[in-house]
């Protein structure tokens, strides 16, 4: 298990991505995403979201991703879920209020399984030490 959260987030949507800055906010230390850039593909254009920077070392990660996903061909069980996990909040974020609440509790029951389910996966990992 990483101990370390990456600097940025690629939430893959149809033609690209939306790049996120992750950190924590709070006395509890609650982990936050802020967009700060759209990302087209195959194009590689970049398009910043408000009044966000990226820093040299984002800029390097984000030409790493676009590089990454020209090559990838996301055969990966995995991966695919991953991709379709991003297209699912990618639709939330434009869904109709009563789109989103007729398919919101399947989703999050998913969510929930699959964290738990992650979880119980690596606490039994750390139980008997194997890596």
């Amino acid at each position: 298990m990483q101990n370390q959260l990456p600097d940025l987030y690629f939430r893959q949507r149809l033609g690209g991505a939306t790049v996120f800055r992750i950190g924590t906010q709070g006395s509890e230390q609650n982990l936050a995403m802020v967009p700060v850039a759209a990302i087209k593909l195959p194009s590689g254009k970049i398009r910043m979201r408000g009044q966000h920077v990226l820093s040299k070392t984002e800029e390097v990660q984000v030409a790493d991703w676009i590089a990454a996903r020209s090559e990838s061909t996301d055969d990966h069980p995995v991966r695919q879920a991953i991709a379709a996990m991003n297209h699912a909040a990618d639709w939330a974020e434009k869904a109709e209020p009563a789109e989103a609440a007729r398919e919101s509790d399947a989703l999050l029951l998913a969510i929930h399984d699959l964290r738990g389910t992650i979880v119980r996966k690596i606490a039994a990992t750390v139980e008997t030490g194997a890596d």
